[in-house]
């Protein structure tokens, strides 16, 4: 499912009205509050991938939910603790934020 939210990457740039992918049921309240349902106005540069969660649900499959926090932040913390304190989520990994160099030819 495709959310829209504001996006500041590490480095403090904002980016308005992203697309985020989050494919879990259960994704945490700070999210829902944060993010609207539905595709953003804009995307990403290519050259950056957004951070993401990694869960592991009880019944073993996994969901990957791009967030827009960012690290350090009263969401973030908010939001890794809602997914830390989920029974139904046995595993949960972050994954930072990547920037895609091109390589000069």
């Amino acid at each position: 499912m495709l959310w829209r939210a504001n996006y500041t990457s590490d480095s403090g740039k904002v980016f308005y009205h992203i697309s985020l992918h989050a494919e879990a049921d259960l994704l945490p309240e700070i999210y829902q509050v944060s993010a609207i349902k539905g595709k953003g106005f804009c995307e990403l540069p290519a050259s950056l991938n957004p951070r993401y969660a990694l869960i592991t649900k009880q019944d073993g499959s996994s969901a990957k939910i791009e967030y827009p926090f960012t690290p350090g932040s009263a969401e973030w913390i908010l939001f890794w603790g809602e997914i830390r304190s989920n029974p139904l989520i046995i595993a949960s990994k972050g994954i930072g934020e990547t920037a895609k160099f091109r390589r000069r030819q």
